[in-house]
């Protein structure tokens, strides 16, 4: 995950998140593709 949490933006709902800024980035996917990855639900 990268992106400093921001409190006006949290969202409880998020998975692995805690404000909508966040992103989950798939690590071996981006490994493998040279590129940021996002992991999809």
């Amino acid at each position: 995950m990268n992106g400093r949490y921001i409190e006006s933006q949290r969202d409880i709902s998020l998975k692995w998140r805690g404000s909508n800024n966040q992103r989950v980035i798939n690590i071996q996917e981006s490994l493998r593709q040279k590129k940021v990855v996002l992991w999809c639900d």
